[in-house]
């Protein structure tokens, strides 16, 4: 996945030069592109549902359909609630979630300092909360009640 990813990263520069604007710095731009073609690999990889198995699967002991649905469903709002952060936010817990990059490989990639990381992966992580709220605290509530 790195090296695919940094392959594409420098093809997107190359052809991305004539975007470049002489006036702003060029580490900022590199950056962005870089950054955006993270994020559009890792959106590229998300998993194929694969059909083999699937009845098996639904059918087995303890996958009631309802519970398929409702776990469906909270990917997809997951998945909504990850693209409606900032950019900043987004990039970095898509590099820790989808990317599965540890803190220094995150601070590498984006170049930025590790406590910076730590910052934006919790604020990333208090935000999801907020906006994801209502769907995971019932299944909190239910495992202390």
């Amino acid at each position: 996945l790195a090296e695919d990813v940094a392959q594409d990263v420098f093809i997107k520069v190359y052809k991305s030069l004539p975007s470049y604007r002489h006036d702003k710095p060029f580490k900022h731009w590199l950056h962005r592109v870089a950054a955006n073609t993270v994020t559009d690999s890792l959106r590229r990889r998300r998993p194929l549902v694969s059909l083999d198995g699937l009845e098996q699967t639904l059918v087995s002991a303890g996958s009631d359909p309802q519970d398929v649905a409702a776990r469906h469903d909270l990917q997809r709002a997951v998945r909504h609630a990850i693209a409606s952060l900032p950019p900043h936010y987004r990039d970095t817990i898509a590099l820790q979630a989808f990317g599965e990059l540890s803190y220094d490989e995150i601070a590498k990639a984006l170049d930025i300092p590790l406590g910076t990381v730590m910052s934006r992966l919790n604020g990333a992580k208090r935000l999801l909360r907020e906006r994801l709220g209502d769907l995971i605290r019932p299944s909190e509530e239910a495992n202390t009640a």
